[in-house]
């Protein structure tokens, strides 16, 4: 509840209080003055971009969309050429180099041809085992 006083030099004052009990008095023109430039301090210190601004935001942004695209989707691992197969079941004391060595061309290396079986059967390393399935090039 607000009290309206006229006090000394006319100045308009509230007296607030609470419950009946005194909690302040101030000024009411002093006080919408606060107010006033308050809210003109506040609407003045919006930022407003120029169009060299903007483009800066809008290059971030589509650099930050692009990056994340770049890390989050799965890159395709497409093969420049179709690679005909066969199946081929490993024999006991078969290793990847002596099988790699009996299908590469001659004149290849045979290192991109033991490559090209890893990359098909997705093996992280050359170890074979005896009546395992490879999926390998046709010789």
């Amino acid at each position: 509840m607000f009290d309206r006083t006229n006090v000394r030099k006319g100045t308009e004052m509230e007296t607030l209080t609470v419950n009946g009990t005194y909690a302040a008095e101030y000024d009411v023109e002093e006080n919408r003055k606060r107010q006033q430039a308050f809210s003109r301090h506040n609407s003045q210190s919006r930022v407003k971009l120029n169009q060299r601004g903007k483009f800066v935001v809008w290059s971030l942004v589509v650099a930050v969309v692009a990056t994340m695209a770049f890390i989050f989707i799965p890159q395709a691992t497409a093969q420049s050429e179709v690679v005909e197969t066969v199946s081929y079941t490993v024999q006991p004391n078969d290793t990847l180099w002596d099988y790699a060595s009996r299908i590469t061309p001659a004149g290849a290396d045979v290192y991109d041809t033991i490559a090209q079986i890893k990359r098909i059967n997705h093996l992280d390393s050359d170890q074979l085992t005896a009546g395992q399935t490879l999926l390998v090039p046709e010789a």
